[in-house]
């Protein structure tokens, strides 16, 4: 039985998961709106740099929240290995970062797929290939992290029994709901106008 607190509490966080997107969203429009004029700050200035490293916490996934901790509570600093790797990479691989960004500017590639593609004449049927075996690697993994929001919600709003993976038609599964929302997301301000510099950027 599904008690008045417990209604008030999911409303509570519905209104404010749907805040935290809906800004996501302007900030995005914004950010979308003041670019075409060109960057929004200098490549050299303060406010790049910080922007930067706040754009690298997007590896910090929602699975991490729950994969890393557990990794940790399980087999000790054994999970730091998957930070300190692109860590160093970041520090001391700038020769070959540089080298891969004059090729994707020069080759005008947004993908994987076009960035191998390009190395080997540009063969389309490499390119299937790879955006094949891409999105066969990638879809466990996308499923990781909607379980891991969804579970997240359900929690949030007081119903454990929808995160202990009880049955529920699809309009009724908050991951459903992530995914749409990210899926309008991405074809709002994500795939309208793609060109290299702004994935390099990104």
């Amino acid at each position: 039985m599904v008690s008045g607190e417990d209604v008030l509490q999911a409303w509570f966080v519905l209104a404010v998961a749907a805040g935290y997107v809906t800004t996501l969203f302007l900030v995005a429009w914004w950010g979308d709106r003041r670019s075409a004029g060109g960057p929004l700050v200098s490549p050299n200035s303060w406010a790049a740099a910080i922007s930067y490293c706040l754009t690298l916490a997007v590896y910090n996934t929602s699975w991490s929240f729950y994969g890393s901790v557990g990794r940790a509570a399980t087999s000790g600093l054994d999970f730091a290995t998957i930070y300190i790797g692109p860590t160093l990479v970041l520090l001391f691989g700038q020769t070959l970062l540089s080298k891969v960004i004059a090729i994707a500017k020069a080759q005008n590639v947004t993908s994987v797929s076009d960035f191998i593609a390009a190395r080997y004449g540009k063969s389309q049927v490499l390119a299937a290939f790879v955006t094949l075996a891409s999105l066969l690697g990638v879809l466990p993994y996308i499923a990781l992290q909607l379980k891991a929001v969804g579970k997240s919600f359900d929690y949030l709003i007081l119903q454990p029994e929808r995160a202990g993976g009880e049955a529920l038609r699809f309009w009724q599964d908050s991951a459903f709901g992530v995914a749409a929302s990210m899926a309008l997301f991405a074809i709002v301000f994500g795939v309208r106008h793609v060109h290299a510099s702004d994935i390099i950027a990104g």
